[in-house]
């Protein structure tokens, strides 16, 4: 509008969006070490702890995390399937690599304690005043991620994976 001289007809009646600039920073590897050794203090913050090591070895978002089923968690495949996303690009099989099969296991080891290994049962049950109920979505794990920050000393971050080197090649040269 800017460009064809149009827009001095609409600019008193719209208003820009609000420009967010503090969206955090991503966690140094020393934080997420730090977070996962303080993790183990209290069982209270295992399903945080469980949910960053996702994010940060899938790529997947909280909401993705949240809405897995154990019907998405493909064991000999060893891949999860995002059913729910925020686009359709969005909807993808991850394959897992050896720290995010390892939190599944886990997860699947609490789930299989509470009786909550149905396909349609969620890999993040929600739980209210100690009770699991695994047919329902765990809400959400702010309370929990944000005291597990403060314990490990850690401001705010965002749980996003720092780039991996690139794993050697063999050009068949032994």
């Amino acid at each position: 509008m800017k460009r064809a001289k149009l827009w001095h007809h609409f600019s008193d009646e719209i208003k820009p969006l609000p420009v967010h600039t503090q969206i955090g920073r991503a966690m140094t590897l020393d934080e997420k070490l730090r977070i996962a050794k303080t993790a183990e203090m209290k069982p209270e913050w295992q399903s945080a702890r469980l949910a960053m090591v996702l994010a940060l070895n899938t790529t997947m978002r909280g909401y993705e995390i949240k809405a897995l089923r154990w019907y998405d968690v493909d064991f000999l495949a060893g891949t999860v399937t995002v059913r729910r996303s925020k686009t359709e690009a969005g909807q993808r099989v991850i394959p897992l690599n050896e720290d995010a099969l390892s939190a599944i296991r886990e997860l699947y080891r609490r789930a299989s304690a509470i009786g909550g290994t149905q396909p349609d049962h969620n890999v993040f049950p929600a739980c209210e005043n100690g009770r699991f109920d695994p047919t329902s979505t765990q809400k959400s794990w702010r309370s929990a991620w944000r005291s597990l920050r403060k314990a490990a000393g850690i401001g705010a971050v965002r749980c996003v994976a720092l780039p991996r080197p690139p794993a050697p090649r063999n050009y068949g040269v032994s």
